[in-house]
C-alpha cells in the first residue's frame, strides 16, 4: 500500500512540475511561405488547432472577398514547420464568416466557431446568431457538413467577440452586432459528448459593452481583453483585462474582476494565448489605429485569480500585423500566426509566422534495423 501511495504521490508532483514550467523566451519568429492556394490567403478569418493539425477558417481573401473556405495545416511536431495549406469542408455561405478571429476553437474532436459576420462592402450579411460546428475525422479532415447550433438569446448576432473552452463549456461575449451596436452579452453551453451544444445560458454580463475582444482560459478562469468599448472609433481602446472564475461542475459565471495589471499600451485586435499559466497577447493595433509588432507576456496565479506584470522579454514580431489570428502548438511547442494583414498597409501576406520552441521538441525516435531471422530450411545436419 505504501509503494502504491508513493508512486501516485510521484505521478501527482510530475504533472505539478510540468504544468508549473515557464515557457522559454522567444528568440525568433519564422516567416514560412508559401502556404495557400495563390490567391487566398486570408485576413479576418479564426483558427483553431487539434493534434497536428491547424484549422484555418473563413475571413476574406482576394479572390472571393469574404470566403467560406476552410483549410487544413498540418505542423510537423520535431522541426515545427508546416505543410501547404489543403482545403477541405467549406462553410454553407460566405457571407457570414469574417471577424471570427477570436471566436473559434477545438475542443475533442470538433472545431467550433461562435458567431461571425461580413466585411463591409463586401458580404450580403446577416451576421451570424448562433455557433457552427463540425467533427474532425482521419488525418485531420473534416465531416461532410457543418452544423449550427440554437440561436443565442437576446437577439445576440456577435462579430468580432470572444470565444473560449473551459472545461467543457463553450463561453461566447462581447461583439457587436449587425446593426452597429456593441454588446456585453455572454453566454455559455455545455459540449455534449456528441459535439453538440446544451441549452444556451446566460453569464455574467461583461463591465461594458465592447468589439474587437480576445480571451484565452487558465484553469478555471478566463482571462479577457475588451479591445474597443465604442463601436469602430479606435481611439477607445482600453488596456484593461477582467478575469471571471468559473464553476467547473456546471459551467456558471462569476464575477468580472478588474485586474491591477494593465497592458504597456492600449489594444484593440490583439490575441491572448495561454501557454500553461503564461499569457501571451501578440499584435493588434493600438489607440487610434496603428497597427504593431507587440509579444508581451504575463503569468497567471490561479491562487489569486491574478494576472502578473506585462513584459517584452520576447522577440517582437518581423512586422506589425492586425486581422490575424493565433494558436499553440502542444506537439511543436511554438505559437503560429496563420493569417496575417500587415499592421501598416493592405498587404495580406501568404505566410505563415512560426515562434522558437518555447519547450523542448521531441526527438525523433531512430528505425531499428529489423534483425535478420534465420530460415530453419537452409539448415542441414553436418556428419
Amino acid at each position: 500500500m505504501r509503494k502504491v501511495i508513493l508512486s501516485i504521490i510521484s505521478v501527482f508532483m510530475v504533472s505539478m512540475c510540468v504544468f508549473a514550467q515557464t515557457p522559454a523566451a522567444i528568440t525568433a519568429w519564422t516567416r514560412q511561405t508559401p502556404i495557400y492556394p495563390t490567391g487566398y490567403a486570408p485576413e479576418m478569418g479564426g483558427a483553431a488547432i487539434y493534434g497536428d493539425y491547424i484549422y484555418v477558417l473563413g475571413g476574406t481573401n482576394n479572390t472571393d472577398g469574404d470566403t467560406a473556405k476552410v483549410f487544413k495545416i498540418k505542423v510537423d511536431q520535431y522541426t515545427g514547420a508546416v505543410e501547404s495549406a489543403v482545403e477541405i469542408t467549406n462553410f454553407s455561405t460566405n457571407a457570414n464568416y469574417s471577424y471570427i478571429s477570436s471566436a473559434c476553437a477545438a475542443y475533442n474532436g470538433y472545431v467550433y466557431v461562435g458567431g461571425g459576420g461580413y466585411n463591409s462592402g463586401l458580404g450580403a450579411g446577416p451576421s451570424r446568431n448562433d455557433a457552427t460546428f463540425i467533427k474532425i475525422v482521419s488525418n485531420g479532415d473534416i465531416d461532410a457538413a457543418w452544423s449550427e447550433s440554437t440561436v443565442f438569446p437576446s437577439s445576440y448576432d456577435p462579430e468580432l467577440c470572444a470565444l473560449v473552452i473551459v472545461n467543457g463549456y463553450l463561453y461566447i461575449m462581447g461583439g457587436d452586432s449587425e446593426s452597429g451596436i456593441l454588446m456585453d452579452k455572454c453566454f455559455y453551453a455545455k459540449i455534449k459528448v456528441d459535439g453538440t451544444l446544451d441549452t444556451w445560458q446566460t453569464g455574467t454580463t461583461l463591465p461594458s459593452a465592447c468589439n474587437f475582444s480576445s480571451a484565452c482560459a487558465v484553469g478555471n478562469d478566463i482571462i479577457m481583453t475588451q479591445g474597443l468599448t465604442t463601436y469602430f472609433v479606435n481611439t477607445s481602446a482600453v488596456n484593461t483585462l477582467y478575469v471571471c472564475q468559473t464553476n467547473p461542475t456546471t459551467g456558471a459565471m462569476g464575477s468580472w474582476t478588474l485586474q491591477a495589471s494593465t497592458f504597456p499600451s492600449t489594444i484593440y485586435g490583439t490575441r491572448l494565448v495561454a501557454v500553461g499559466d503564461t499569457i501571451f497577447t501578440i499584435g493588434g493595433r493600438t489607440s487610434g489605429g496603428t497597427g504593431v509588432n507587440n509579444v508581451w507576456r504575463a503569468t497567471y496565479n490561479t491562487s489569486t485569480h491574478t494576472v502578473g506584470a506585462w513584459a517584452s522579454t520576447d522577440t517582437q514580431l518581423p512586422d506589425s500585423v492586425k486581422y490575424h489570428d493565433i494558436v499553440y502548438s502542444d506537439s511543436s511547442k511554438s505559437l503560429y500566426i496563420v493569417h496575417t494583414r500587415s499592421g501598416s498597409t493592405a498587404t495580406i501576406y501568404d505566410e505563415v509566422w512560426i515562434s522558437s520552441p518555447l519547450f523542448a521538441r521531441p526527438i525523433p525516435t531512430p528505425t531499428p534495423t529489423p534483425i535478420p531471422v534465420l530460415d530453419a530450411k537452409n539448415w542441414e545436419m553436418y556428419n
